[in-house]
Order: C-alpha cells, then sequence, then structure tokens
C-alpha cells in the first residue's frame, strides 16, 4: 500500500485555528502545536498508519508519542477493553487485574518485586522521588541534562532543547515555569569525570538519582561502557536511590526494559507508554526495601484513576502479547528498526544532506548539520533544529508522520514495505529541501 503524495492539510489547518479559540494554541499538550506545517488532527489510526480529518493517510512514527508498540488497535487490546466495559470501566476500588499485572511487571522487569499503577508518566517520577525521599529521608534529587523525566517538580528542568549546561559541577539548574530548583542537581550524562564530581560534592544529601538509562528523549543514546555500573556503584556508597525513567524504554527496548538491556539494576523504575498500548497508565517498580515506603513508610499513592480496569485490562493484553510473542517480535523491531536506520543514512547520501541517524532499539533518532554520531547531550544540541523541523513538513506533505522530524518510534505493526515505502519517502522529502 503505498503513501499518499501532498497532501492537502487546509482541513486540519483550519481546525487549529477554530479550536486555537478555546484551547492554548489549539492542542491539548503544547508540543503538539510545533509540528509543520500545521498540527495533523487525526480522525483514526490502524495498525501502522494514522488518517486525518481529510482522509489523508500517513506512516505512522510518531506512535502516539511512543506507546503504540504494537501498533494502533491491535486486536487482544481491543478484545481486552471492550470485555472489561461489560463489567465496568472505573471502580476506585481493589480488582484482580491489578493483581495480575502486577505479577507480569515483577515477572518481566529484574529491579520489580512491588509495583504500584498511576495515570501517566510524570505522576510515575513524582511518585518515585517522593519513595526515594521517604526511604532516605533526603530531599535533593540529581538530574541529568537534556533528559525529559517528565513535566512536575523538581526535575523539569535541563530539558531536551535547553543549552547544555557549561564548566564544571555544581551545573546550572534551568527551571521552568519559576520553580525552585533548591532541591535539585544536574550533572551531563554519559559523563563519568562530571558524575564523579558532582556525586563527591552532593552524594550524601541526595535521596535519588534519576536518569534514562538509554537516552531516547534526545537522542536515543546507549550509556558508554561502564557508565551505569559507576552510577551503580557512588548511588550505593552514598545510600541514593538510583531511578531508572523507562517510561519510553520501558516494554519496548525488550521485555525487562532498559535494565534487561544494559544488565544493570536500578533501585526504582517507573514506567508508562508501551505498557498499556496506549491506554493511560503508569507504574513505579522497585525493590522491596524501597517499595515497602509506600505501604508501611511516610508516603502513600492516591489517585481516583489509578488502577483504572480499562487501563489495566489493556495493560496485561499488551504484556500478555509481548510475553508471548518475544521470542520474534523484539527481533523483529531490532530488523526493521535498523534497516530503516540505514535506508535514512542511504538516502541522505544520496541526497547530499547532512544526517546522521542513531538507534536504541526501534527509537530512531534524527541529526542534522553533526560531524560525527552523537554520544551524549552536549553532540546533541549542536543538530540543526531548524532544519529538522523543514523536514518534518516534506515528511508530513508527503504522508510520514514523525516527531519534530527527529524521532521515530517503529511499533510491531510495519512491515517491511512500510520501512521500504519510507526510506523513498525521506529521498524525495530531502530532495525537496535540499534542491
Amino acid at each position: 500500500m503505498s503513501v499518499a503524495r501532498v497532501h492537502d492539510l487546509s482541513s486540519s489547518a483550519d481546525y487549529i485555528r477554530r479550536a486555537g479559540r478555546l484551547i492554548p494554541f489549539g492542542v491539548s499538550s503544547s508540543k503538539r502545536a510545533t509540528q509543520q506545517p500545521t498540527p495533523v488532527v487525526i480522525d483514526r489510526a490502524e495498525g501502522s498508519r494514522v488518517f486525518d480529518i481529510a482522509g489523508n493517510e500517513y506512516l505512522d512514527y510518531a506512535a502516539g508519542a511512543g506507546p503504540m508498540l504494537l501498533g494502533h488497535r491491535p486486536v487482544a487490546v481491543l478484545d481486552a477493553v471492550r470485555a472489561q466495559l461489560d463489567r465496568g470501566w472505573q471502580y476506585a476500588a481493589a480488582h484482580e487485574g491489578e493483581l495480575e499485572l502486577a505479577e507480569r511487571v515483577v515477572r518481566a522487569v529484574p529491579c520489580a518485586e512491588m509495583v504500584t499503577f498511576l495515570s501517566s508518566g510524570s505522576e510515575a517520577v513524582h511518585c518515585a522521588v517522593g519513595i526515594a525521599r521517604g526511604a532516605t529521608r533526603r530531599r535533593r534529587v540529581l538530574k541529568f541534562d537534556g533528559q525529559f523525566d517528565g513535566w512536575m517538580a523538581p526535575v523539569a528542568a535541563n530539558m531536551p532543547g535547553s543549552p547544555p549546561v557549561e564548566g564544571r559541577a555544581p551545573f546550572e539548574v534551568k527551571p521552568v515555569a519559576g520553580w525552585h530548583a533548591d532541591d535539585l542537581v544536574v550533572c551531563p550524562w554519559n559523563d563519568v569525570d562530571a558524575l564523579e564530581e558532582v556525586m563527591a560534592q552532593f552524594g550524601p544529601s541526595l535521596a535519588a538519582v534519576i536518569m534514562e538509562a538509554v537516552a531516547c528523549n534526545a537522542g536515543s543514546l546507549f550509556p558508554s561502557g561502564g557508565y551505569l555500573e559507576r552510577v551503580r556503584e557512588l548511588c550505593d556508597r552514598h545510600g541514593t536511590v538510583l531511578i531508572f525513567d523507562e517510561v519510553i524504554t520501558g516494554f519496548r527496548l525488550a521485555l525487562g526494559g532498559a535494565q534487561a538491556r544494559v544488565r544493570v539494576t536500578p533501585d526504582l523504575a517507573t514506567f508508562a507508554k508501551a505498557m498499556a498500548n496506549g491506554f493511560p497508565i503508569s507504574a513505579v517498580a522497585g525493590r522491596r526495601e524501597v517499595m515497602s515506603v509506600a505501604s508501611d513508610g511516610p508516603v502513600r499513592t492516591r489517585g481516583t484513576y489509578n488502577g483504572n480496569p480499562l487501563s489495566v485490562a489493556a495493560a496485561n493484553a499488551t504484556l500478555a502479547e509481548l510475553e508471548r510473542r518475544a521470542g520474534e517480535l523484539y527481533p523483529e523491531l531490532e530488523r526493521r528498526s535498523a534497516d530503516l536506520a540505514e535506508g535514512l543514512l542511504d538516502a541522505a547520501a544520496a541526497t547530499g544532506a547532512p544526517l546522521r541517524v542513531n538507534r536504541a532499539g526501534s527509537v530512531v533518532g534524527l541529526f542534522w548539520g553533526l560531524d560525527r554520531e552523537p554520544t551524549c547531550y552536549r553532540e546533541v544540541a549542536g543538530s540543526d533544529v531548524g532544519s529538522l523541523k523543514r523536514l518534518e513538513k516534506e515528511l508530513v506533505l508527503r504522508g510520514i508522520n514523525t516527531i519534530d522530524g527527529e524521532r521515530m518510534f517503529v511499533s510491531a505493526a510495519h512491515t517491511d514495505g512500510d520501512i521500504t515505502a519510507t526510506v523513498e519517502t525521506f529521498r524525495e522529502a530531502l530532495h525537496a529541501l535540499i534542491g
């Protein structure tokens, strides 16, 4: 099935103008307003494709901002949710699906001995930080420059798109929305020397170190050899809780998440996105000694929609499918993602475009104008974002949906034919961009 060419986006543009009178930017999450040439207004989705309100078809690599690991509307998830609808969709009470889901998470995730459920990735991070503070009786948190750990305080600082930190520790904290950052320390990621320096200064006061163990929000970067092991050692030395933010990587890079691939086990980890293939649910999982603070200690997890039956049913169906198909699904994701990355590099070479491609499993990162593949946020920040936004425009007009022209999520619904069509469309878009 071929991808439509040169879409007419006037219907989406008109909708965004009308919606902007009542909804800020015309969208419910401000990031969506930046899509070029206009935010695309989606009507429906199926498999590896989405369709806008004018009927235009797009090969979808935004994947609902990452969750759609099985693709759109997978039968197993749909059937589970429909069955739950007949039994009710909001209890605010315990139900058997929660224990089933907890058992699945504990079975799959190396750090998981206990689990608690929430509704979003930001909530999960907020909860994990609270648990770490309760377990250590400390407040200060260390996060990493250029990583996104949700929009809540204290970690909503030094996010992707911010200038990279300069100089030596203590590195400057750039809080969002005027939040105070007294309880936050920032460190460059994948830099052992910077880590050693920061931990020497702040280690005894740190409740938690939180990081993407594989940095997918900005760059699809794997850590250098020995880096995570050193993080683990320093946290152990200072009695600091190590939190892996696996909101993107959880269940996507492997059934056990990034921690299963890098073979370093955190004390706590946060999950969302692929966990329920797009239904709103998140989790904090971790060692019993730390997690018990959420039951025996000063921290309490509360929320009307925590453990929502529909989302739990979707998560159980998703994880059951991933468990059942793990032996062939993850290798296929790796193969198709590698084929996509290689094809994009070939298209760039053929057109003379200064495009570079990084890949972390099924998450593909794109960069413009770099002289080498990046290994840290400082190098990622050198990418020409303006050119990538222009590339995004050319791709959208030709029926390819990405995230800002910078990131692509490959799903189990993408076929070899989809990958071939995507590479050819990239070639056309690059020709249009650079002439």
